[in-house]
């Protein structure tokens, strides 16, 4: 499974991170919205390649809500858009 974390708190990634690694997930982590965006877009298309979306490789997205460059409700609204 695999987990993508976005928070700008190097302390809240760390500790999320530590958890879902301990509970066998693949993790990707991101320090705003923005920089998360570019990245599942990306994984988007490479799994648009191959028929599926990025709700195929991405099993869970857990993200802070004040960040730098985008927020976390921003962020959600644009994923759910994908």
């Amino acid at each position: 499974m695999t987990a993508v974390l976005v928070d700008d708190s190097v302390s809240v990634r760390a500790l999320l991170n530590k958890n879902f690694e301990s509970a066998n997930f693949e993790v990707k982590l991101y320090t705003n919205g923005q920089e998360a965006l570019e990245a599942l877009k990306e994984i988007n298309a490479e799994a648009k390649e191959s028929g599926g979306s990025v709700g195929n490789v991405i099993d869970i997205v857990v993200s802070d809500i004040e960040m730098p460059q985008m927020d976390g409700f921003t962020l959600t609204s644009k994923v759910r858009q994908m």
